[in-house]
């Protein structure tokens, strides 16, 4: 059976901004996981922010030329956004369900990359399954 979402992952921005980067193939992305790699479970469960050193980090990658950071996280959206607030990185909550570009817009809304039919179903993890394997 194949799923088709009428909302896809707005990769037409993304290919667009690594356009705008200038030099093909120069272009950086940087995928980090929020547990056990920002942070650990025990500090994550108790953190409004990320941890400073790790924030900054983040957002000294996220200033460089060509860099496009994104924070990955299974927690739900309200969560990571209040982690990475004020981060200019693209955020994928909820095993990457939902996406956020904050890369410009601070308070970007979250789309959904998976319509909502398919959420209702059940269908979204077959649809996210290759994600995980890549």
């Amino acid at each position: 059976t194949i799923l088709r979402a009428t909302r896809r992952l707005p990769s037409k921005r993304v290919v667009s901004s690594f356009a705008r980067a200038g030099v093909v193939g120069a272009h950086r992305v940087i995928v980090v996981g929020v547990l056990h790699t920002l942070t650990t479970y025990a500090s994550f469960r108790m953190l409004g922010k990320l941890p400073g050193a790790a924030r900054e980090a983040i957002a000294r990658l996220a200033r460089a030329p060509n860099t496009t950071v994104c924070v990955v996280s299974t927690r739900e959206r309200a969560l990571l956004a209040e982690l990475c607030d004020g981060l200019p990185v693209w955020l994928a909550a909820e095993n990457g369900l939902f996406v956020s570009d904050r890369t410009r817009e601070p308070d970007a809304p979250w789309e959904c990359t998976v319509d909502a039919a398919m959420l209702e179903a059940g269908g979204w993890l077959e649809h996210v399954k290759p994600i995980f394997k890549y």
